[in-house]
């Protein structure tokens, strides 16, 4: 009986389980993660403005995991061995006492990234994609305000401009700017987004960066584009191009790759994250694959990092281990294209790319309800 591992509990991994046993019913399947639970993260956009509750996106995976018949293994990868066939884990503390080695005829890679610790200051910020407990921390700190200004802002990884992760950060800068506008205190606040990018969004398209600022200038939210971000102290964000006085930072820097890729044989990108062919197929190492937003594949330099994209590769990359643990040809390869919905509080863009067109439509209210019914319908195979 061949032996699967999976890295991770997020969009790419879960389908991965999900493929491999719909094709496999006899592999054993050992998934690695901190925590036996899935947190939606494109829901959480709604907390800070009462528009969903914490609990409803984090969702406990143990009868998901019964279901599949996939044996969790608690805790963070520790390294791996030269041919990556072993796995060590360690616990989620961060101690090396419970280490074990756990072996594979297969791996899969879904573990996401970390972000880079820059610039000076990040923790005077409040993270979109830090999970429920630093969006809890920024809800109860817009809730405490009274007035004063709120910084937004986006940055990609130097290194490699597709390792950014700019929509939740639009999303929540409008939803709160909505929020304020229903409860009649706008006036009270001064919006400022700011980015080392001339065209923030720019990987959506140019259409569709032209829509958000202009959805920003339509709102009032003030813009700083191509300014590099120097430093963030608790109530001062400074760039090279002047300062200016917060009193609340919400900022989502560059990606990279987590630190446990450092102890690994893993090939690396040039922003830090493991390089990948179309088919998913990690450089250099045999029926090792890697998706979502931890590998940096091969593909046109716009490719999201989104979880549309991490369900598409996951479900290429399962085809493609299966197929070489029968003993046949790897030629799944997945489409690049970017399909997501910007809300804007209570109305929503539908945005689409690929190689040959990109579609940006207005905000509409249809496109909201639609994301709120696709969270619903996407979380019920979990729950």
């Amino acid at each position: 009986m061949n032996a699967v591992t999976i890295i991770g509990a997020g969009f790419g991994a879960l389908t991965a389980a999900q493929t491999l046993r719909k094709l496999d019913r006899s592999l054993r399947i050992d998934l690695i993660a901190p925590r036996p639970v899935f947190a939606f993260y494109p829901g959480m956009i709604w907390i800070p403005t009462g528009k969903a509750a914490t609990q409803e996106m984090e969702v406990p995976l143990k009868r998901f995991f019964d279901r599949m018949r996939v044996s969790y293994h608690p805790g963070k990868v520790r390294g791996m061995s030269p041919d990556a066939r072993s796995v060590q884990v360690g616990d989620h503390d961060g101690n090396h006492d419970g280490n074990h080695d756990l072996a594979n005829d297969g791996l899969i890679i879904a573990s996401g990234t970390s972000f880079l610790n820059q610039p000076a200051g990040c923790e005077h910020s409040f993270r979109p994609c830090g999970g429920v407990a630093e969006i809890k921390r920024l809800t109860e700190r817009l809730h405490a305000l009274q007035g004063g200004t709120l910084a937004f802002g986006v940055d990609a990884n130097p290194d490699e401009s597709r390792a950014v992760r700019s929509g939740p950060v639009f999303e929540i800068m409008f939803g709160i700017e909505r929020w304020l506008q229903r409860h009649g205190r706008r006036d009270a606040f001064r919006l400022v987004f700011f980015s080392s990018s001339p065209e923030p969004g720019g990987v959506l398209g140019p259409r569709a960066a032209q829509r958000i600022l202009a959805e920003m200038h339509k709102r009032g939210i003030e813009t700083r584009l191509g300014v590099r971000s120097i430093r963030f102290d608790a109530d001062r964000v400074v760039t090279d191009q002047g300062e200016f006085g917060v009193e609340l930072i919400v900022y989502m820097p560059g990606l990279t790759g987590q630190r446990w890729l450092d102890q690994t044989p893993l090939p690396r990108s040039a922003g830090g994250l493991i390089a990948a062919d179309e088919r998913c197929r990690v450089a250099g190492l045999e029926q090792v694959y890697v998706v979502g937003d931890a590998g940096s594949p091969a593909g046109p330099d716009w490719l999201p990092k989104r979880a549309h994209l991490a369900d598409l590769q996951a479900a290429v990359a399962a085809r493609n281990l299966v197929a070489e643990l029968q003993q046949r040809p790897a030629r799944s390869r997945f489409k690049p294209e970017l399909v997501c919905v910007v809300d804007t509080g209570e109305r929503a863009m539908l945005i689409t790319r690929s190689a040959s067109r990109a579609l940006a439509t207005p905000p509409l209210r249809a496109f909201h309800w639609a994301k709120r019914l696709f969270k619903w319908n996407y979380l019920r195979k979990y729950r």
